[in-house]
Formats: structure tokens, sequence, C-alpha cells
């Protein structure tokens, strides 16, 4: 779901199946498909979570923290974790999935909630190995080649280690943005140099009446580390191999998260 038009169609579906509660099935756990499953069950559907991974945003929380999100899910719908459709049916006017575990599932509605990747083929800017997101390759001043500027989903970044990842929030890509103006200035003689693009944005996502609150990027080959905070939250710390904080998760604790902005170094 990408704008609002999207919302009110997967709402007008569910609705659609009435009466009785729509039973719709999410495929992909991420914050997206975390954060539709949870509003269509508080809207009263039915909802199979459907997740390749046993645990998933292990990535973006760290093992921890997603167990606490996994558990969660649990909790307040029918999570089928580490399963993966086999094939769908469809008998008599009724249709459905089968997971590879045999589980048979008849649905109103399934949605897709699988990431994005950019559409950059006409860069020629792809990468060819298979631990390389597909993008526009930037530098720290977000340069891809000279004259040329990436921002956004698109751009590919690399740690000082060497690793590469994308950001994709929007947040970040309006920051993204504001940087590369700042660098084009720079490049024409027109203003000072802007540094090194750090990525300190974050995103708040409501699932399940919890609150995730992330900064910074878990960029890879950052080290997890995990505390547990008054009252039932938490939060998860990634420490660049330097030993720099380079971003942060944390459950039922924003403002944990939001004081550490300003600590965050680049990856």
């Amino acid at each position: 779901m990408h704008d609002p038009a999207d919302a009110s169609r997967v709402r007008h579906l569910a609705d659609a199946a009435r009466p009785g509660p729509a039973r719709v099935a999410i495929m992909g756990a991420g914050l997206v498909g975390a954060e539709a499953a949870a509003a269509l069950s508080d809207a009263g559907a039915r909802v199979h979570l459907v997740a390749r991974s046993k645990r998933p945003l292990t990535g973006a929380l760290g093992p921890q923290l997603a167990g606490r999100v996994a558990d969660l899910h649990r909790e307040h719908l029918t999570a089928h974790l580490g399963a993966t459709i086999e094939r769908g049916w469809s008998r008599n006017q009724h249709s459905g999935i089968v997971l590879d575990d045999g589980t048979e599932l008849e649905l109103d509605l399934v949605i897709a909630a699988q990431g994005t990747n950019p559409r950059t083929a006409w860069t020629n800017a792809t990468g060819t190995s298979a631990d390389t997101p597909p993008g526009i390759r930037v530098d720290d001043r977000l340069r891809w080649r000279t004259g040329t500027y990436a921002a956004g989903g698109a751009a590919v970044h690399t740690t000082a280690t060497g690793e590469r990842y994308r950001i994709d929030h929007w947040d970040a890509t309006t920051a993204q943005g504001q940087h590369t103006a700042r660098s084009i200035l720079f490049d024409l003689g027109l203003g000072e140099d802007p540094g090194p693009y750090i990525p300190r944005t974050g995103f708040t996502v409501r699932f399940h009446g919890a609150t995730l609150t992330g900064v910074g990027v878990p960029a890879p080959g950052a080290t997890p580390v995990f505390e547990d905070l008054p009252d039932g939250a938490a939060i998860t710390r990634f420490i660049g191999p330097s030993g720099q904080l380079v971003g942060a998760v944390a459950l039922d604790a924003p403002l944990a998260a939001r004081e550490l902005v300003n600590s965050i170094a680049r990856a």
C-alpha cells in the first residue's frame, strides 16, 4: 500500500466480504505487513499473517525485539511464521491458498506486503552480485556520477566497511533530497561542503497496541545490542564495526529512541 487510495481499496474489498468478518491473508510480516495485519484485525477481519521467516524483522530489530513482535502477532491474529504458499485453489465460488505445511486457508482477500525493488535498469547501475541490492550506487555526498545525484529508495549507500544497503522510507527520502541539494550547491561552488550524508531519520509504526520507533539504520555489519526497559519496553541499539551508534529501534519507548538521534554516526 503506497497511498490512501490503496488503503481505501483494501477496506472496500474487506467490507465486500460481509456478512461475517473478512478472511484476509497478509503475505509478508515486515513493517508494512505488520501494520496492515493489525489494522485489519482491529477492524474485525480474521487475519492470517504469513511469513517465510520464523522471526520476521530480525535484521531490522535484532533477534530479541523481533521475537517480541512475533509474540504480539501470535497473541492477536493467526500467524504462520516460517511458511510459504504452496499453491492457490478455487472450488465452487470459494478460493484460498495452501501453505507448504499443508494448511488450507479459505480467503476473501490476499495482500502481498513483500517490500520494493527500485526500477533502475535504465541506469545500467543494477548490482550483479546476489548480496548487492539493486539501485543507484552513490557516494557519501549522494553523487552517482559527475553532475548526477540520487536520493530515496533507489539510492544504494555504502558503509565504511564496503557493505551496501538501501533506505526505503519517505522521511529518509526527504532528508536525502535536502542533502543532495546542498551537495549540488557545493559542487557548483555556491555553498559549503555538506559533509557525508548520515541517515538519522526514522519511523514510527503502531500495531497490536504497541509502538515501534526507529532512528538511523540497522546497517549491514552492525551489531544489535538489546536492552530491557521499564514497564515491558525494550530497545535495540545497532553498533557499527568501529563502535559507533548507527541506529536504534525501541518498543513502546519512543523517547528512548529519539533521544539517540544526535548520537548516530555514519555507518
